[in-house]
């Protein structure tokens, strides 16, 4: 019997069999799809369908409100200061979606933080600077400040969990540049740590099972933080230009730490030749290890053509069936 996108999901960071990944898709920008239309692809799903690509969805409510910020809020969105029960934090079509994500075939996670720097309203260096000394000169105060933001958290989510059982949640953590963290990970250890576990309890009660750290940049150097907080996968966005390679995170760290992505965007520019080496080398060994879901380490950008991209994911498809398994 064959098992659906979401039950492989399961199977595959489980852990307890070699199974064939689902394949997402990699997030194409709604100005590449209209280029491709221009190009005679169609632009409803079907393209989508004959490539593969298996759904997944990430429910998103607004987690904002401005008593949380660091630095004042000027004119702020009514979703930062409105209640913590307010019903525009959900989508407008959440009881549909509820309803269809009953009977799904597909994995759903919640995504439960914006990250330390953005709960606190960091926008520029000029909100980034007074934060990082805060950090510095007053941890037990920042690190309660970010617990309440937590807890705020949590009473919004409250509702999410009551209506959908989820397969992962995930701690989006926007920390690092193409070239380092902007903190260590003994700062964020101590920032983040009564926060993540306030979440984390709440995730556990509702039996989810996945962490997902989902995060850009050079941040390999936080991935030890990120497990002692609680976290079981890494999803490492623009990994290709930060130079974080996912194979040697996986003998640092070995299988216990599953990974999503790490396949350098800039596959997508090369001839057919060079793609399937790529893919042989990086993707292969992963998928063997278990535990990892393949995917671009970042949005389909204009300039990659239909062709290119159908390329890849023809390759992408054959490389993981030779190596999982249909």
């Amino acid at each position: 019997m064959d098992l659906t996108s979401r039950e492989r999901f399961i199977a595959t960071f489980a852990g307890t069999s070699l199974c064939s990944p689902p394949l997402w898709g990699d997030g194409i920008r709604e100005d590449v799809v209209a280029d491709w239309a221009s190009q005679g692809v169609c632009p409803d799903a079907d393209w989508e369908r004959a490539l593969g690509i298996e759904r997944f969805e990430v429910v998103q409510p607004d987690l904002r409100h401005a008593d949380f910020s660091f630095t004042p809020v000027t004119d702020p969105e009514p979703a930062q200061t409105c209640p913590v029960d307010d019903l525009g934090r959900y989508p407008r079509d959440w009881d549909q979606q509820v309803v269809s994500f009953a009977t799904r075939d597909f994995a759903v996670g919640l995504r439960v933080s914006r990250g330390l720097f953005l709960t606190f309203g960091v926008a520029d260096w000029n909100s980034l600077a007074p934060l990082l000394i805060a950090l510095h000169d007053e941890p037990e105060t920042m690190s309660h400040r970010l617990r309440e933001a937590a807890e705020f958290a949590t009473r919004v989510l409250q509702r999410a969990y009551d209506s959908v059982k989820f397969d992962f949640v995930v701690f989006s953590e926007p920390i690092a540049s193409n070239f380092a963290p902007v903190i260590s990970p003994e700062m964020l250890r101590r920032a983040c740590g009564a926060a993540y576990e306030a979440l984390l309890d709440q995730a556990r009660k509702a039996g989810v099972s996945h962490v997902v750290f989902q995060t850009y940049g050079s941040t390999a150097p936080l991935v030890p933080a990120f497990k002692d907080l609680g976290g079981s996968i890494l999803w490492s966005g623009e990994s290709g230009v930060a130079g974080v390679s996912y194979p040697y995170i996986r003998n640092r760290y070995g299988g216990m730490l599953g990974l999503i992505g790490g396949i350098d965007s800039a596959i997508l520019s090369l001839d057919e030749n060079e793609m399937e080496r790529c893919l042989e080398l990086d993707v292969v060994p992963l998928l063997a290890q278990g535990r990892y879901l393949p995917l671009l380490d970042g949005r389909v950008r204009r300039g990659i053509s239909f062709e290119s991209y159908a390329r890849y994911r023809h390759l992408l498809k054959d490389v993981v069936a030779g190596a999982c398994g249909p």
